[in-house]
């Protein structure tokens, strides 16, 4: 099996990586030149980036706002099992116009290159986020999701409701993604709902909160959308095997229904997959 994955160099990339290493044909594409120039905080995870990917032969640095870029990435890639679909501005900061020509339109170029070239399978990493101002406006009244004993949960079916231009980009990508299984009914896409992770692997690491401080015990809201890396790479692998034709999502964390403050559901998952969260997992993959 050949999978493309793009952005391998971020925090993603790296632990798909070394959890996919076995067995599997391996491309990498990034806006880095080498493999070199991965971040570091993960020292087995970048090392064994330098061992998986070879620049020219593997591993392929590209700008996807750059229509060039992505055409010479797809022929290079030739013809692939799987398209996992990384890449993207990460911080809730970025400009609409950057989320606009790199998250959504340089995603859907690309993911629209692969399936024309020949790709039966697109699996896209979305994120939680196309939820946030369902907790944004339960914290405006002192009623944080995160902190409830029994929440509402978000599943699957409800409504998205981003509170940022990030997380509105990951909808416009889902969409696409629908479209394209109405264009392409033989092809398999998947949207992927990914909650928080680290390098770390430690839902304690604030070292890179994406909520203010303000919102009300941001760790613990990050422990509820927690995603370990074993766990990450779990359902990479069931989604892999087991989705067929057609658009597909799901709810991605490691925490199980039922847990107090869990508000985002991954019933489906478990249900649909055979998803079997391990969480408080810290070893390595």
């Amino acid at each position: 099996m050949k999978i493309l994955i793009t952005g391998v160099g971020g925090t993603l990339g790296q632990i798909l990586t070394y959890g996919l290493k076995e067995g599997i044909d391996l491309i990498g594409t990034d806006i880095h030149i080498s493999p070199e120039d991965f971040r570091r905080e993960n020292p087995p995870y970048f090392q064994n980036c330098q061992r998986v990917y070879t620049a020219g032969d593997n591993y392929f640095s590209a700008d996807l706002t750059e229509a060039n870029d992505t055409n010479v990435l797809i022929q290079k890639a030739g013809s692939i099992d799987v398209l996992v679909h990384l890449a993207g501005h990460v911080s809730r900061k970025t400009s609409r116009q950057d989320i606009h020509s790199l998250n959504v339109n340089g995603s859907i170029d690309l993911i629209e290159g692969a399936v024309l070239n020949g790709c039966p399978m697109v699996i896209f990493s979305s994120s939680g986020g196309v939820y946030g101002r369902y907790e944004k406006e339960a914290i405006s009244r002192k009623e944080p999701l995160h902190l409830q004993e029994t929440p509402d949960l978000i599943t699957e079916e409800t409504p998205t409701y981003p509170a940022d231009w990030y997380s509105l980009g990951k909808v416009n990508v889902e969409r696409a993604l629908e479209y394209l299984s109405f264009l392409h009914p033989e092809k398999a896409f998947v949207s992927l709902r990914i909650g928080c992770t680290r390098l770390s692997n430690d839902p304690l690491d604030d070292s890179e909160l994406k909520f203010s401080p303000d919102s009300i015990e941001p760790i613990v809201r990050q422990e509820r959308i927690w995603v370990y890396h074993n766990d990450l790479v779990q359902i990479m692998k069931l989604v892999i095997e087991k989705c067929g034709p057609g658009y597909h999502v799901f709810n991605v964390h490691s925490q199980r229904p039922g847990e107090k403050g869990v508000y985002i559901s991954i019933q489906k998952a478990i249900e649909s997959l055979g998803f079997d969260p391990q969480g408080q997992s810290k070893t390595p993959l």
